[in-house]
């Protein structure tokens, strides 16, 4: 982790995010400002995540695909961004102790639980349905 990269990233992008448009921020003043926090978004752009580094008041670790990270030069900026990998293809109860660690140690997660990006009213928040996990209840209970 490191957040001395984020923090560069955030800075150095910030016109760029800026400039792209104008986002909508609903609830943001409920962003607790010290503590572990899980914030699951919905991901309908490749955008999102920066825009929610922008507008969100905390350092975010997100969840990413572990297909991202399997990218050399892609892997690396995530790594250095406080991203870690989550493998759908199957239970991945790794991920999961990372979640609660970084939780437990005040960190702020980020998470897009309907599993990538959907496009535009396909989203659950627009009608859309949530795709079928590979988890199990007793596969996350056995963590």
């Amino acid at each position: 982790m490191s957040d001395r990269f984020y923090k560069f990233i955030h800075r150095t992008w910030r016109f760029p995010v800026w400039a792209s448009g104008r986002a909508l921020l609903l609830g943001r003043e409920h962003v607790p400002r010290i503590g572990g926090f899980l914030l699951a978004a919905t991901h309908e752009s490749p955008f999102d995540v920066p825009l929610l580094m922008y507008h969100t008041p905390r350092i975010l670790d997100t969840v990413s695909i572990i297909e991202e990270f399997r990218k050399p030069i892609l892997g690396w900026f995530y790594g250095a961004m406080n991203a870690f990998p989550l493998d759908r293809s199957r239970a991945d109860p790794k991920t999961v102790r990372i979640i609660l660690d970084r939780l437990e140690r005040g960190r702020a997660i980020l998470m897009f639980p309907e599993g990538g990006i959907r496009g535009p009213g396909q989203s659950v928040v627009n009608g859309g349905r949530i795709r079928p996990s590979h988890l199990s209840h007793d596969s996350i209970a056995r963590v």
